[in-house]
């Protein structure tokens, strides 16, 4: 990923939180088709240092896939930036907050494991529920709908981050920007502009 000095994103535990908070990447595979992309939550496994996630089976996108690289693209917020709200004349942009994680695809069948894993993405969300899920009114289902999944882990895991949140701007324009983004309706966005010191 090309990565301006200016937008540099690097600090692990912080990739990590962010991670965690936007969790909905996208799996990049080669395949004899070329390039296929999925859309999948994923949640990271902190004893095994791996990421974990599942795709529908019908989807072949993994067939003979094991052991080579992916990409996963986690993407936050982001948003179109005017140059209009500048002091002086330029041109418009983008702000935005990504992390690319490349690693080894490894399938996993063990089915406990799997179960394991799938409670936990489930009751990561449903935290943030005023009334959550009761997981065991659905394990019948779970254990059903587990036939219908390719599950697997990446691990020997490569970071890359990036923060483009107009930092090589002056004060004033920050602020002007912080200022019509908040009045869009973009304070994810700005709660990351917030934390940059100008």
């Amino acid at each position: 990923m090309y990565i301006p000095e200016d937008f540099q994103f690097n600090e692990a535990q912080e990739q990590m939180a962010f991670i965690k908070q936007y969790n909905f990447g996208m799996l990049i595979t080669h395949t004899s088709k070329g390039l296929e992309a999925t859309h999948i939550p994923f949640m990271y496994d902190d004893k095994k240092e791996c990421f974990q996630a599942h795709i529908a089976r019908a989807n072949k996108q993994l067939e003979n896939y094991e052991n080579q690289e992916v990409l996963i693209v986690f993407q936050g917020p982001h948003a179109y930036v005017s140059s209009s709200w500048y002091d002086h004349p330029n041109v418009p942009t983008w702000n935005y907050v990504a992390v690319h994680v490349y690693g080894q695809l490894q399938i996993v069948k063990d089915k406990t494991d799997i179960k394991k894993a799938l409670i936990d993405l489930v009751n990561h969300h449903e935290k943030q529920e005023d009334q959550p899920l009761d997981i065991d009114k659905i394990d019948d289902i779970i254990n059903k709908e587990m036939r219908g999944i390719t599950f697997f882990e990446i691990n020997s895991l490569r970071f890359e981050g990036v923060k483009k949140l107009s930092q090589n701007r002056h004060a004033q324009d920050y602020s002007n920007i912080i200022s019509h983004l908040e009045n869009k309706g973009q304070e994810n966005l700005t709660d990351f502009m917030k934390k940059v010191i100008k």
